[in-house]
């Protein structure tokens, strides 16, 4: 246990921004993965959505530096392949 007022204070904070960034990391998953299941289905029109929701969450991960931002792009530049060459976003 930390003896030092400003330790207490950093191991509060480290706690509190671990919760919020493993919550974050989950939500970004589930959303990918109904992408997934709604391209696999032929739902082209909810699988839309979903990409745009996945891919804003994408950008602001990496612009809270959550995720690097290239790992970002990686990741919506394969969902993108994933629509069919004809109903590309």
């Amino acid at each position: 246990m930390p003896n030092k007022k400003s330790a207490i204070k950093a191991l509060k904070q480290s706690e509190k921004n671990r919760v919020a960034n493993k919550s974050a990391i989950k939500r970004i998953k589930t959303e990918r993965k109904k992408f997934i299941a709604f391209i696999e289905s032929g739902n082209l029109e909810e699988a839309k959505k979903a990409f745009c929701l996945t891919q804003s969450l994408l950008g602001k991960a990496a612009k809270t530096k959550l995720f690097h931002w290239k790992k970002s792009a990686r990741l919506t530049a394969r969902m993108a392949q994933k629509f069919p060459k004809d109903n590309y976003v």
